[in-house]
This record gives C-alpha cells, structure tokens and sequence, in this order.
C-alpha cells in the first residue's frame, strides 16, 4: 500500500504567522473601518428601501430619523457593528419591528370622550377599540438583503490588509 506526504517545510508556520501579525492592530482598524462604512450604507438602505412607502408609509419622518449607526467597536475577541432605530419619539417602530400589537381599547384621559376625524367628520366616542398594530419588520429584512454586500465588504478590507 502506498502513502502521500506533503510538507510545506515549514511554510504553513510562516503563513500563520504572518497572518497573525497583520490581524493584530492593522486588521483590526480594517475591519472596524469597513463595518462603519456598511453600517452607514445599512442605515441609507432602511430608510430609502424599508420606511418610504414600501414597508411602512412614511408620516412624520421621525422614525425614518431615528434610524443611526453605531460607531464599531472592539469586545474580547469580538468586533461589534451596530445599526439602531426607533427610539425616543420614534418608539413606535419598535411595535412594528418587533411584532406589532394584538387588538386593545383607547381611552380617553383627561376629558369625557375622544375626539377624531374619520372620513371629513367629527367624531366623539367614549372608547375606541383598535384592532391592533401589525407586524412590519424593517430592520431585519434590511440586513438580511444586506449580509452579501456586508461580508463582500469585510472580506475586501481583510484581503488588503493580508495583500500588504
């Protein structure tokens, strides 16, 4: 019977650490560079493709504002990228992203009755019941049709930072 042995006499120890000498600060700054960048194209992406019409009908601009990047970051071993939106006074999206809401009753508080328009009339109600915020998830979809040009993206700024 007959055997194959491959060397790389010794090689294989000087790719390694050749690679883990540019993973160190090089790589890193790469890399959270490129995620600042991708976060930022994120946040362009929710809002031109997610909260102007075609998930969500855009009112007040507010949670389409709410939409941010947040500057990468080194953790342990781990480094972290973030996109955040709806909060402060564009918590509602939140119902939206994360389930909506099932039906529930609006009250009025500080007076006798509510007070709306519906269809050009006035209307006075003691209680209304409101069938419910459906889901509409906008985040999630976003990164999930942005993961290819994310990593593409990742795997660009390590290639250059090994290339050098």
């Amino acid at each position: 019977m007959g055997s194959i042995a491959l060397s790389f006499q010794g090689t294989d120890k000087i790719i390694i650490e050749a690679v883990e000498a540019k993973a160190g600060p090089e790589m890193e700054a790469a890399v959270i560079t490129e995620l600042d960048v991708q976060d930022t194209l994120t946040v362009s992406w929710i809002v031109e493709n997610e909260l102007h019409g075609q998930v969500l009908a855009q009112r007040s601009g507010k949670l389409a504002g709410s939409i941010r990047a947040i500057p990468a970051t080194k953790s342990g071993d781990s480094i972290v990228g973030q996109v955040e939106g709806a909060g402060g006074p564009a918590w509602y999206g939140a119902l939206f992203e994360n389930g909506g809401t099932g039906p529930f009753e609006i009250r009025p508080v500080a007076a006798k009755a509510l007070r709306f328009e519906v269809g050009g009339e006035i209307v006075f109600a003691k209680v209304v019941h409101h069938p419910g915020i459906p889901s509409k998830p906008f985040m999630a979809p976003a990164l999930e049709a942005r993961t290819p040009e994310i990593l593409a993206g990742l795997e660009e700024a390590i290639g250059g930072v090994l290339a050098k």
